[in-house]
C-alpha cells in the first residue's frame, strides 16, 4: 500500500510540473521558428520600429506574439498575418522569401501593404515552394511588378493568391490551374482538377 501511494503521489507531482510548464509556455513554439521570426523582424523593420512590440527575445512562447497562429498541439506556426505592420515612411522593402522557410507548416501568408517592391534574388518566391502547406498569399496592396508572377507555378499547395493594388500590367497569366479574378483588385484562384 506504501508503495501504491508513493507510485501515485509521484506521478501527482509529475503532472502538475508538466502543467505549469505547459501554462507557462515551455511547450510553445519551437526555437528553430522563434529564432526565424527574430531574423525576419530584424530584416523586415527597422531597430527603432514600434511594429510588432510583442516579439522579443524575452518572450519564449512565440505563439503567444501578434501576428502569429500556432498549431496548439504540435507548436508549429501555421499562419503569419504580417500585413500592414511596417510604417509607410520606411524605406522599399526587396522581400527575401527565403526567410519564411523554416515555417514548413505554415498555411496562410499576410504580407499586404507593406512597401514590398521586389524579391531579394532571381529564385522570386520559387523558394516559397518548399512549404508545402501554404495554401493563401496575400501580397495585396505592395508595389510588385509581373515578374512576382513568374515563379507563381512553383507553388504547387496554394490555392489563393492575393496579388490587388500593385502594379502588374497587361494580362495577368499564371501557368497552371489558375483562375485570376480582376475586380477591383486580382484575386487568383487554383482550380483543382
Amino acid at each position: 500500500k506504501t508503495s501504491l501511494t508513493m507510485n501515485w503521489t509521484f506521478w501527482f507531482w509529475v503532472s502538475m510540473v508538466l502543467v505549469q510548464f505547459h501554462d507557462n509556455g515551455c511547450f510553445g513554439c519551437l526555437e528553430e521558428e522563434r529564432n526565424a521570426l527574430l531574423e525576419f523582424k530584424a530584416s523586415f523593420y527597422t531597430q527603432d520600429s514600434l511594429s510588432l512590440p510583442s516579439w522579443d527575445d524575452q518572450e519564449s512562447d512565440c505563439c503567444q506574439w501578434e501576428s502569429v497562429d500556432c498549431d496548439e498541439k504540435t507548436g508549429h506556426i501555421t499562419k503569419l498575418y504580417l500585413n500592414n505592420s511596417r510604417d509607410s515612411s520606411m524605406e522599399d522593402l526587396y522581400l527575401n522569401a527565403s526567410l519564411f522557410l523554416p515555417f514548413e507548416e505554415l498555411t496562410v501568408l499576410n504580407l499586404s501593404s507593406n512597401s514590398i517592391y521586389g524579391l531579394v534574388d532571381d529564385d522570386g518566391l520559387v523558394r516559397l515552394s518548399k512549404l508545402k502547406k501554404l495554401q493563401l498569399l496575400d501580397l495585396s496592396n505592395n508595389s510588385l511588378d509581373n515578374s512576382v508572377l513568374a515563379s507563381m507555378h512553383a507553388l504547387t499547395s496554394l490555392k489563393t493568391l492575393v496579388l490587388g493594388s500593385n502594379i502588374l500590367e497587361g494580362s495577368i497569366h499564371i501557368q497552371g490551374e489558375w483562375k485570376c479574378i480582376l475586380l477591383f483588385f486580382v484575386y487568383c484562384i487554383k482550380f483543382l482538377l
